[in-house]
């Protein structure tokens, strides 16, 4: 009986020993294949987007959208979703009504999952760069708009699925953004 006992034992040492090689030459690929592809294990790679490949014969989609409030508590985008076909061509106005020159507004276009990152750079960019962030998460973006005025941008849709779209002057993302969605 022992030696059924010593017998399965050994059988045990060696059925773990070999699955730890095993799993310790999976380690290995996994750390090679890291070093090749990057740094963003946790998510997937986002869809490389150029915003000056327009195709002429793409549908053309009009949007207007404003920014919108007389005061802090009021501001805000006159609209909280925006829909384009994939495909389309965007024209998009973009009209600051705000009154008050302390409230100058922008729109920034950028993937969804980057949206504190781009706030937080935004503001470190200041404002003689207008609170715009360089970074490749911001797919389109306006100037600095003072009240009253307005900025046309042209741009391709991006890739299917959802975006946001968010005011980078301090203290107004959290009232100012909204879900741009393709389909």
């Amino acid at each position: 009986m022992k030696n059924v006992f010593l017998m399965l034992g050994i059988s045990s040492l060696l059925l773990v020993t070999s699955c730890g090689s095993k799993s310790g030459e999976q380690t290995a690929a996994t750390t090679d294949s890291t070093k090749t592809t990057g740094s963003n294990l946790l998510s997937e790679e986002e869809p490389k987007y150029d915003k000056t490949a327009i195709d002429p014969a793409a549908p053309v989609t009009m949007i207007t959208l404003k920014a919108i409030g007389k005061t802090m508590a009021e501001m805000k985008y006159d609209q909280s979703t925006l829909t384009v076909p994939a495909g389309s061509t965007v024209k998009l106005t973009f009209i600051s009504e705000a009154t008050d020159p302390a409230m100058p507004h922008n729109f920034l276009l950028i993937r969804k999952s980057a949206l504190d990152r781009i706030v937080q750079e935004g503001i470190k960019a200041g404002v003689d760069k207008g609170f715009m962030p360089e970074d490749d998460d911001i797919l389109v973006h306006s100037k600095l708009l003072a009240p009253g005025e307005k900025d046309e941008l042209t741009f391709p849709a991006p890739p299917a699925g959802e975006y946001i779209y968010v005011c980078t002057f301090p203290g107004h993302a959290m009232q100012m953004q909204g879900v741009f969605t393709v389909n």
